[in-house]
């Protein structure tokens, strides 16, 4: 009856075990394997004690003997499997909360940073703002609303169009283009609107907004005020300028020139120096006024700023004073510039636009960076030899040559320019002006000017006393007896027709001078 008994009990912990790996593997507490193997170990549990219950064959005996052995190993598998599945569950319950964790920490760090960055714009001191694809504000930090005066409830939803100046739209739009374009901008100075009315100078950075999936939504823009800089700059420039000119005044030209100079030693690189003077200054003030005198300064540094390269350094040194330092490898580098400047004097005097002509006196001093000297030095040598070529110049005789044929001006230039400073005029009151101004030594005028007859332009030059004892050459093409008889009693000293020989020319102006002929 024991027997039995405990038969019938494992029978039944046989169907308990069916039971529990069913329920267990319908909760999903075990795996499958494990579900399984339990039941088997149920199922082998019954079968094992079967023959104790019921009646059997001794020969169906030695079966339920393999099912008592594999009950104990399908018992093992089970409790094995079961330990390894709730290792196995535990192990995914802790890779889950670590997953958990990483992903609460990702979103917290996400959640500091965007409050840090959220911090920062708040507190930058530049504007920061955002603008949507229609051009609205999106979003508007305080130093944003410093700069333009517009508070964030004011400027957000609005176009940022109210910022702009009116002649500043075709650039914004440029701008806005570029940046939809996936272009940044960088460091774009420009000018902004405050709320009064009043500009703002800014320096503009611009990206584009992107969402996740790399589709631009709208631009950001950091807006720096540049105002003090610019201020700063204007009054460095103003510092280191000459207002007159726009060149270097005497200031930025010594700055520049020591660098210049401090290259040229570390580099074994000569430089010259050209101290060039404007002529006859104060001729022009006195009769011309201060102001055509301060026209004669600015057209003498444009000629000057057309002549000479960028790298060289010009300045307006003194009220007619000015200093060239260029690099000078050879002496072509020299006279190249020299001869290009004389050719611009010239090609500026031939337009004719002035009272009066420009005049240059150029003194050169080289800089040898073997035997380095201070740019004081090498500008006083270069002061003498301009000093030097401005007697030199000032002692040669002076020939007004007035005639319409600019071939003819030039020509006498290059016949004469050796001997004389020649001093040309293109009709009859431009000879009368210079005449008076100038004071020439002798004068050459062609009979037929296109304003006045050359026997007017004689008559009026002898009735002013200041150039009334000039003497006086009259050139004629053609014309008989009484052309010539009409020239000589207007004032003239000398008829001479074309063409004529100009070593005869020469000698008669000389004869002239020399005899010291007056009527």
């Amino acid at each position: 009856m024991t027997l039995q008994f405990e038969s019938i009990l494992v029978i039944a912990m046989g169907v308990a075990l069916i039971g529990l790996s069913h329920y267990l593997g319908h909760r999903q507490i075990f795996r499958f394997p494990a579900a399984v193997t339990l039941a088997f170990a149920g199922l082998l549990a019954i079968v094992w004690h079967v023959p104790e219950v019921i009646d059997m064959p001794p020969e169906l005996e030695l079966p339920f003997q393999v099912a008592e052995l594999l009950f104990f190993a399908a018992i093992s598998l089970a409790m094995t499997l079961f330990a390894l599945d709730v290792f196995v569950g535990q192990a995914e319950s802790l890779a889950r909360a670590s997953e958990t964790l990483a992903r609460q920490s990702a979103e917290l760090d996400r959640a500091r940073v965007a409050r840090q960055m959220a911090a920062i714009v708040e507190s930058s001191n530049d504007a920061i703002f955002g603008r949507d694809l229609d051009g609205r504000v999106m979003s508007w930090n305080p130093a944003a609303e410093r700069l333009h005066g517009f508070t964030a409830d004011e400027i957000v939803g609005n176009s940022y169009s109210l910022l702009i100046p009116e002649d500043r739209h075709d650039e914004a739009a440029e701008i806005w283009d570029r940046v939809l374009h996936g272009e940044p901008i960088q460091n774009f100075d420009t000018i902004r609107l405050h709320k009064d009315g009043s500009t703002v100078d800014v320096s503009l950075t611009l990206s584009p907004i992107r969402d996740a999936d790399g589709t631009i939504i709208g631009i950001s823009t950091i807006a720096r005020d540049i105002g003090e800089r610019k201020r700063s700059e204007e009054l460095r420039r103003l510092a280191l300028l000459d207002e007159l000119t726009g060149l270097n005044n005497r200031r930025g030209f010594m700055l520049l020139a020591e660098h210049q100079m401090s290259i040229a030693r570390r580099d074994k690189k000569p430089l010259a120096l050209l101290f060039i003077d404007l002529n006859n200054l104060k001729t022009i003030n006195d009769n011309f006024g201060h102001k055509e005198g301060d026209r004669a300064i600015s057209d003498a540094a444009t000629i000057l700023r057309d002549t000479f390269r960028e790298s060289d350094i010009v300045a307006r040194v003194g009220g007619d004073e000015f200093c060239v330092l260029m690099t000078a490898d050879n002496e072509l580098d020299v006279d190249t510039p020299v001869g290009r400047l004389n050719t611009n004097v010239e090609l500026h005097n031939a337009q004719g636009i002035r009272p009066y002509k420009v005049s240059l006196s150029v003194g050169r001093a080289n800089y040898d960076p073997h035997q380095p000297v201070p740019i004081e030095d090498l500008m006083r040598q270069a002061d003498v030899l301009m000093y030097q070529a401005k007697l030199s110049k000032a002692n040669r005789p002076r020939l007004l040559v007035g005639d319409d044929d600019v071939a003819v001006r030039t020509d006498a230039e290059r016949s004469f320019g050796d001997e004389f400073e020649v001093i040309t005029a293109q009709n009859g009151e431009e000879v009368i002006r210079r005449a008076t101004l100038e004071r020439p030594d002798v004068i050459l005028l062609d009979y037929s000017m296109p304003d006045l007859v050359g026997t007017d332009v004689a008559r009026r030059l002898r009735q002013a006393p200041s150039t009334s004892t000039i003497p006086l050459i009259m050139l004629a093409t053609a014309g008989d007896g009484s052309t010539e008889l009409d020239s000589l009693r207007a004032g003239a000293d000398e008829y001479v027709l074309r063409p004529f020989d100009q070593e005869a020319l020469r000698v008669r102006m000389e004869n002239l001078m020399k005899r010291g002929v007056r009527r």
